[in-house]
């Protein structure tokens, strides 16, 4: 079975606003992206903001 983990995260402001980002295919969401091998999940969704 072939898979690829993937990462995101909640990032808040003062005014409780979120962090997002707009992909050209899939629109708003959250930041993120594949995680690599190795790595955790939070560091994937370190490297990728």
């Amino acid at each position: 079975m072939n898979y690829q983990m993937t990462s995101a995260c909640l990032v808040l402001n003062e005014q409780k606003e979120i962090l997002l980002k707009k992909d050209p295919k899939r629109g708003w969401e959250l930041p993120g992206g594949m995680v690599e091998l190795n790595e955790t999940f939070k560091e994937a969704a370190i490297r990728e903001d």
